[in-house]
């Protein structure tokens, strides 16, 4: 997740454009289920299935794969 603060979402987006706004959508989308909404902000746990629908359904693009191309 690109911005790490722990503010609720109106918050984030003053500050930060590509800031987690904890709609969860990231977390609805997980096959794996692993996706939890902490602190305002989308926490990833181990065991992802490289799907990318977290990245893909964010709506303001917090969530990026390391190495995708």
């Amino acid at each position: 997740v690109s911005c790490v603060s722990k503010d609720k979402g109106a918050v984030v987006m003053k500050a930060c454009k590509a800031g987690c706004i904890g709609c969860g959508k990231c977390a609805q989308s997980c096959p794996a289920q692993i996706i939890r909404i902490r602190e305002h902000k989308a926490k990833i746990h181990r065991g992802c299935i490289r799907c990318y629908c977290c990245h893909e359904m964010c709506p303001v693009k917090a969530i990026h794969i390391r190495g995708r191309v």
